[in-house]
């Protein structure tokens, strides 16, 4: 009975110091993110995101058995969509989905996300634009790009994007993530837009005459019956002018 006893009380130990051994895995973890979750989301660098992003991806590496681990993945593609790229946070919901399928996020999931952020930036009356919240639901929308190029709602989502990021005067963004909806999905129904729009961004955002010039006369070419048709003629024939000089022509023409 007390060798049974004692067997017991080691096995009780034993098991103990395991748990004890478990917890402290997490604690560098932890303690990373106590510190992490009290900054203010707008004042969050991308150097507190990406240590942040680190501890988690270091955790998985080391642990790659351990429950935590891919909880602690979907952690780090968060962070990355709020603070980083959405390229970064592709990457690891897709470790995610190689290494645990379960905790693989669906198409629903990433909607949901994109509902709430809508919902959020633009209920406010200030009629300003939160722009921690604007370049979060930018990432999400890029991300569902990555996630889902195939899905019906890819390419709305990437316009959104794009157009967002004309708002947020990323004028270089804007145009690559048009140039995406042009060259993946050439038939949706906003492409002859996304084509002025490229347009505009050179002429307006980036003063470079040269390509707006192109992409203004390649939209007449493709959609010579589109609604923004007069609007590419009135931009090609007004290019590089002063508003002085439109002053000055509207004038005499109305003499």
């Amino acid at each position: 009975m007390k060798t049974n006893f004692f067997l017991s009380v080691i096995s009780v130990l034993v098991l103990f110091v395991i748990a004890c051994g478990c917890d402290k895995k997490h604690d560098k973890v932890v303690a990373f993110e106590d510190k992490f979750y009290t900054i203010a989301p707008a004042d969050v660098s991308k150097e507190d995101a990406q240590a942040m992003v680190t501890e988690y991806v270091t955790y998985a590496d080391t642990y790659p058995e351990d429950s935590m681990t891919p909880v602690f993945l979907d952690k780090a593609a968060m962070v990355s969509i709020d603070y980083l790229e959405a390229s970064q946070a592709a990457n690891l919901y897709k470790r995610l989905e190689r290494n645990y399928p379960e905790y693989t996020p669906t198409p629903q999931l990433i909607e949901m996300r994109v509902d709430t952020l809508e919902d959020r930036l633009f209920s406010g009356a200030s009629g300003s634009i939160d722009k921690t919240r604007a370049k979060q639901l930018l990432n999400t929308y890029v991300t569902y790009y990555y996630l889902f190029p195939e899905d019906s709602l890819t390419p709305e989502y990437l316009f959104r994007a794009a157009d967002m990021s004309m708002n947020l005067f990323s004028a270089g963004k804007s145009i690559s993530l048009f140039n995406k909806v042009l060259e993946n999905y050439p038939d949706y129904r906003k492409a002859p837009q996304c084509l002025f729009l490229k347009a505009f961004v050179y002429e307006n955002n980036l003063n470079d005459l040269d390509n707006a010039k192109k992409y203004y006369a390649e939209f007449i070419e493709k959609y010579p019956n589109d609604d923004f048709a007069d609007d590419a003629q009135m931009s090609l024939k007004n290019l590089g002018k002063t508003p002085e000089e439109l002053i000055r022509e509207f004038e005499a023409a109305n003499q």
